[in-house]
């Protein structure tokens, strides 16, 4: 958990700086490279928060799968992680079809 929160700040702070460099008066005429020639470390930061949330289901942290579901939902926003949202969405409703059918404790 700690180092997916650490991967996450770490992507944000290079968004910001990346805007702050040498070119940032000419940011707003400059288009994304419509091929990837190297990973991008938002989505790698986004899948392994689906890993990390996916191991905790797996071994019964439902609570903290339930909040890394919801914040890969709120925190990528756009079209380039629109399949991320949407493993976030099928993880999160399985994971609460599952507790939904589990016994209650008594």
């Amino acid at each position: 958990m700690v180092d997916t929160l650490l991967l996450k700040r770490a992507t944000n702070r290079m968004q910001q700086d990346e805007i702050l460099g040498l070119f940032s008066p000419i940011q707003s005429f400059v288009s994304p490279s419509p091929v990837r020639l190297a990973a991008d470390p938002r989505a790698m930061t986004a899948s392994c928060t689906l890993k990390t949330a996916e191991t905790a289901a797996g071994n019964g942290w439902n609570d903290l799968a339930i909040t890394l579901y919801q914040s890969v939902i709120k925190d990528y926003s756009g079209p380039a992680y629109v399949y991320y949202r949407e493993q976030a969405n099928t993880g999160l409703t399985h994971l609460l079809q599952h507790m939904a059918n589990l016994p209650a404790a008594r």
